[in-house]
């Protein structure tokens, strides 16, 4: 079923993947927005490389700015960024005198979904 561009979520599931490549995977999902005043529809694509490319930077600038950030805060923003890739991270907050790190991995390739 279509949705609006702007909420599209396009899933790195099977069902939606037009095109694989040895480096990633093109996924997409048909959306409806109001385009030129008229209702029209389009194509949502989303390139797993990219995207787990702003994921790592994501997780990298969040963890530059821990701070003021409480260990269930942290996890929230974590599981915002990473989203349905989460199975395919492995994540772990430390605190160490009174400031908390983060440590991440990408353990397998969203290609074998």
């Amino acid at each position: 079923m279509p949705c609006d561009i702007k909420e599209a979520d396009v899933k790195t599931h099977y069902t939606n993947r037009v095109k694989s490549t040895r480096k990633s995977a093109l996924y997409a999902i048909r959306a409806n927005q109001k385009l030129f005043g008229r209702e029209n529809a389009g194509i949502v694509y989303v390139n797993v490389a990219k995207r787990m490319e702003t994921i790592d930077a994501e997780l990298s600038n969040l963890n530059e700015n821990l701070n003021t950030l409480k260990k269930s805060e942290i996890e929230s923003k974590v599981l915002e960024i990473v989203g349905e890739l989460n199975q395919f991270f492995t994540i772990s907050i430390n605190k160490r005198e009174n400031r908390y790190s983060l440590k991440y991995h990408c353990y397998v390739t969203p290609l074998t979904m």
